[in-house]
C-alpha cells in the first residue's frame, strides 16, 4: 500500500491563554466605635510546647564539660608554689608602696637636690628610720617561704649538691626578674622627675581641693591614683 498524502489545508492555531492577575484584595477600613476612636484588635498566641527546649542547668554543665577539657587537679606541691609565688608578689607590690611612702616622707624633708645625690640621701633615710630592715627581712621571709615550702629546698642550702645550687641559682634569678617587672609596672618614674604619691587618705583632700581650684584633670588624676590604691569600690571615691 502506498502511504496517503496529508491534505493540504489552513493550520489552526489555538489562542494564546492569558491569565490576568488576581486584583489585590480592598485594604480593611478603620472600625471607631461610638465615640470616634480607632478600635485595635489584638491576638495573642500562646504555644503549647515551647519551639526550642529548655535546656536545664544539668544539660549545659554536661555540655560544658563535653567542650572544655578536664584540666588536671594541681598536686599538694604545686598549690604550695602556686601560693608562695602570689604571697611573693604580693610582698613585692606592698614593698612598693612602703618605698612610696618612705619617700613622700623623705621628699617633705629635704631639698631638690641632683638624682645622685637624692638617691644617696634617701637610702640614707631608709637605713636610719630602720625602713630598709623592716623591708629586707619582710622581702626575705618570702623568698624563703618560696625556695623551701614551694620547691623543697632544704633549710641549710650550703648541703646542697652543684646542680642544685645552679638550680637555685636560676630561680633566684628568677625572683628577681619578676620583682623587676613588678616595681616596673608600679612605680617606673625617674627620681628626679618624680611627684611622689602621697598617702591613700590625703589623695582625697588633694583631689577636693584641686577641684575647688578648677583644676579638674588634676583632680581626677588623684582620684584614679586613690582608687587603684584602695583596691576596692567604695562610691564616696
Amino acid at each position: 500500500t502506498t502511504p496517503k498524502t496529508p491534505k493540504k489545508g489552513k493550520v489552526s492555531i489555538a489562542p494564546e491563554v492569558v491569565e490576568e492577575e488576581p486584583a489585590p484584595p480592598p485594604e480593611p477600613e478603620p472600625v471607631f466605635n461610638t465615640d470616634g476612636d480607632p478600635v485595635f484588635i489584638v491576638v495573642q498566641v500562646e504555644l503549647l510546647k515551647p519551639l526550642i527546649e529548655k535546656r536545664t542547668i544539668a544539660k549545659i554543665t554536661a555540655r560544658i564539660e563535653e567542650i572544655v577539657p578536664k584540666r588536671k587537679k594541681p598536686s599538694e606541691s604545686q598549690k604550695l608554689k602556686i601560693d608562695m609565688i602570689q604571697t611573693y608578689e604580693a610582698c613585692i607590690q606592698n614593698l612598693v608602696y612602703a618605698i612610696q611612702e618612705q619617700y613622700q616622707l623623705f621628699h617633705s624633708k629635704t631639698e631638690k637636690t641632683t638624682t645622685e645625690k637624692t638617691c644617696k640621701n634617701f637610702l640614707r633615710h631608709l637605713h636610719v628610720t630602720g625602713a630598709y630592715t623592716r623591708m629586707k627581712e619582710h622581702v626575705k621571709e618570702a623568698v624563703e617561704g618560696y625556695v623551701h615550702d614551694g620547691l623543697g629546698f632544704p633549710q641549710k642550702l650550703q648541703s646542697l649538691e652543684l646542680k642544685d645550687q645552679e638550680k637555685l641559682t636560676d630561680i633566684y634569678s628568677s625572683l628577681v626578674s619578676n620583682m623587676c617587672s613588678l616595681v616596673s609596672s608600679k612605680c617606673g618614674l625617674d627620681v628626679d622627675e618624680y611627684d611622689p604619691l602621697v598617702s591613700y587618705w590625703n589623695l582625697w583632700y588633694f583631689a577636693v581641693e584641686a577641684f575647688e581650684e578648677g583644676h579638674y584633670d588634676k583632680a581626677q588624676e588623684y582620684l584614679s591614683q586613690r582608687l587603684e590604691k584602695s583596691k576596692k569600690a567604695d562610691p564616696q571615691f
